[in-house]
């Protein structure tokens, strides 16, 4: 008797499967490398008990975290600021005599602090985001309290603000030159501040005054990058920096014999801070990227 054909379809239905597996491993392997990943599959029978995804469906995973869009950073600056403190007002403190503190005081501090952002990455470049703080240095010289009436003379008054510091919010535009090399610009807000004093060591009018001074602060830029790494950067930049009036009271001694207590106010004496600044920066993107790994 002839051998039934039942005998016969289980094994062309297995090779039927089996050149299917070949087929759909293939395919899901070519997709996987078109992707730029690697896709495990244990075995041809786990596979075929899962159907493919469609390739519409499947989104590329980029295998570097350098090609993000948004980096955080953290930044160092050092530089030297060219500062201002000007002095004005204007008061009558006696009958038929206006005083106005006049003059200014000029010099080099050195400036210092960091700051901590956001990179957005753009065709042109990136759009950057930061807080930054710094400090100055101290800085004191001659100004004058000048005197119209007759009764007294301009005095000569020496003036002192010292812990220059501020607090900003930031938003720069960096442009793209080169691989390497890019301009930026921008500017930002925020708060500064000083301990301001003033005081006239003439005995005929002991003029004192003393204040902390905070104001709102604001500031522009402009600056060269040079990106030495996909993670470092450097920029030599220039800064307009300015911190708002600030009011301090003017007292004057009723003790001509020490020239202390007690005081009689005489007006508020403004002063405003301002600075041109060159700084030196280094941006580090991802510094804690080596201790989450």
């Amino acid at each position: 008797m002839a051998t039934p054909d039942r005998e016969v379809r289980p094994v062309r239905y297995s090779k039927a499967i089996s050149a299917s597996l070949v087929l759909l491993v293939g395919s899901s392997v070519a997709m996987a490398e078109d992707l730029g990943q690697l896709i495990d599959l244990p075995s041809p029978s786990a596979t075929y008990a899962n159907e493919p995804a469609a390739a519409e469906d499947v989104l590329p995973v980029s295998l570097s975290d350098d090609t993000s869009s948004t980096r955080f950073y953290v930044a160092g600056i050092v530089g030297a600021s060219f500062a201002t403190l000007t002095n004005g007002g204007s008061f009558e403190a006696i009958p038929s005599n206006v005083f106005s503190p006049t003059g200014s005081v000029n010099d080099t501090l050195f400036t210092g602090g960091g700051a901590v952002g956001m990179a957005f990455e753009k065709p042109f470049g990136q759009l950057r985001m930061e807080l930054e703080g710094r400090d100055r240095g101290a800085m004191s010289g001659p100004t004058t309290l000048a005197i119209s009436g007759g009764t007294f003379l301009d005095q000569a008054v020496n003036t002192t603000a010292s812990g220059v510091w501020s607090f900003m919010t930031n938003f720069w535009c960096d442009y793209d030159l080169t691989d390497t090399v890019g301009l930026y610009g921008g500017g930002g807000i925020g708060i500064g501040g000083y301990q301001y004093q003033t005081t006239s060591p003439d005995p005929q009018l002991v003029v004192t005054g003393a204040n902390t001074i905070n104001s709102f602060a604001w500031q522009i830029g402009t600056g060269v990058t040079y990106q030495i790494s996909r993670r470092v950067t450097f920029d030599v930049g220039y800064r307009f920096f300015s911190i708002g009036n600030g009011s301090t009271p003017l007292l004057t001694s009723n003790n001509s014999a020490t020239g202390g207590a007690p005081y009689t106010f005489l007006g508020n004496s403004l002063s405003a801070f301002t600075a041109s600044e060159l700084l030196l920066s280094v941006r580090i993107y991802e510094p804690f990227r080596g201790l989450i790994r």
